[in-house]
């Protein structure tokens, strides 16, 4: 496609956190449009829509003030609703594979199938094997989110919010932190492939000096074997994107010459966005 020309349809990214929405627009391949709102607080609880209605009116006229009709809606979803894992198979066909997951489904992930939905994508296929990503995700928080979309445009991604994030920093090993509006996200990514991921609600101010908010970072992070978490490759984003003094932090810690904020940029039209809450959505408007 050539630079400039316009899309079929254009696409809206929508990421919601405790009590805001996050929206970015593409109408063209270089041209994106952000914008966000406050939500009354009793809308979302614990990554679930309580109100989708009211939800649901408050993206209507975020989309109308932004001139944008009938777009191709996608949705971040929050992580505490979704469970993954990654599973090794022999090559069979589509649809005997697809059966078989369903049935791994009920044995690997600690949610009944019947109360999730279920959804999966081939990562790497070999001669002899295929690895797979199964998610699911609660029946009834995956309908609060369609239900907020519903009319609206047509909802084509549903994605774990963490996803989106390990694809928007494109690293094949990282450690992501972001802290977009009131939330510090950690997550951690090995081989392309979101290996855990954690979160917390802050308050403005309850960790504003980098040694409070590097204690509460690694406090975040898994240990192995009693020991410190690894502190490899890692990416500042949203409210620490540019904080040369939490950089230093991490050096200090040992991230040394691995932290990756000074070298990694993100590609044009979305490289306004990192010290921004728009870093999921820009993950999903990056899918292909």
């Amino acid at each position: 496609m050539e630079p400039g020309a316009a899309v079929s349809r254009p696409v809206c990214a929508v990421d919601f956190t405790t009590n805001s929405i996050n929206i970015l627009v593409q109408g063209r391949p270089d041209r994106v449009e952000s914008t966000g709102a406050l939500l009354p607080s009793e809308a979302i609880e614990n990554g679930k829509i309580l109100q989708p209605v009211a939800v649901q009116l408050f993206l209507s006229k975020i989309l109308k003030e932004l001139g944008v009709d009938k777009p191709e809606i996608r949705l971040c979803l929050s992580d505490s609703a979704c469970v993954s894992r990654f599973l090794d198979y022999p090559q069979m066909p589509m649809k005997d594979l697809e059966q078989s997951l369903r049935f791994e489904a009920g044995r690997e992930l600690p949610v009944s199938p019947h109360k999730a939905y279920l959804g999966w994508q081939v990562l790497d296929e070999q001669a002899a094997r295929r690895r797979v990503l199964l998610v699911a995700a609660w029946r009834d928080v995956v309908e609060g989110y369609l239900q907020s979309a519903q009319g609206l445009g047509k909802v084509t991604v549903l994605e774990p919010r963490a996803l989106a994030l390990a694809r928007a920093v494109g690293l094949p090993d990282s450690t992501v932190v972001e802290w977009a509006d009131d939330r510090l996200q950690v997550t951690q990514v090995q081989d392309r492939l979101v290996q855990y991921t954690t979160s917390v609600a802050v308050r403005n101010g309850a960790a504003s000096s980098s040694s409070q908010l590097l204690r509460l970072l690694t406090g975040l992070m898994p240990t192995v074997g009693g020991r410190r978490p690894q502190l490899a490759g890692v990416v500042l984003l949203g409210k620490l994107h540019g904080r040369e003094d939490l950089e230093l932090a991490f050096r200090e810690a040992g991230a040394g010459e691995d932290l990756r904020s000074t070298e990694w940029e993100l590609p044009e039209p979305y490289r306004q966005f990192a010290g921004t809450a728009q870093m999921a959505n820009v993950g999903l408007l990056m899918r292909n």
